[in-house]
């Protein structure tokens, strides 16, 4: 442990002033993170609906201001992987044409999420870090 006296209460004041500077603005980061992701999804990613999960607490640190954002990303649309019930059919017009069996596609080396929307996505929340002054204003 050890003690740190200090003797010029400006010195003090402005020790105090930054840290509770500081403070502000990574309590305003709580609210500008989730809004600049769901930006990133809507203009970024197209997406119409975007969707963003929160979570407050944690079980491992128990702490509540430690908060994370996520999102699922799908290879391919969520209703492609939807299985039919039975006895649900598309209604039939036409003659039936038997064919070969139709092979099933395994999945791919391909990144699910491209590289270029993850490095916006990056771009994006080093703008919203930069905003922090660690410095004197």
């Amino acid at each position: 442990m050890f003690t740190v006296q200090l003797v010029n209460p400006e010195a003090v004041q402005a020790i105090d002033d930054r840290l509770n500077g500081i403070s502000e603005d990574v309590a305003r980061l709580h609210l500008a993170i989730p809004d600049e992701f769901v930006a990133w999804q809507t203009e970024d990613m197209h997406r119409k609906y975007p969707n963003v999960e929160e979570s407050g607490q944690t079980e491992t640190t128990g702490q509540s201001w430690i908060r994370t954002w996520t999102t699922h990303i799908w290879p391919r649309s969520r209703l492609a992987n939807q299985q039919r019930k039975p006895g649900q059919r598309k209604p039939r017009q036409g003659r039936r044409v038997l064919s070969a069996p139709i092979a099933h596609r395994g999945s791919s080396g391909r990144p699910i999420l491209r590289p270029e929307l993850f490095e916006k996505l990056r771009s994006r929340m080093r703008v919203l870090l930069d905003t922090i002054s660690w410095k004197r204003k």
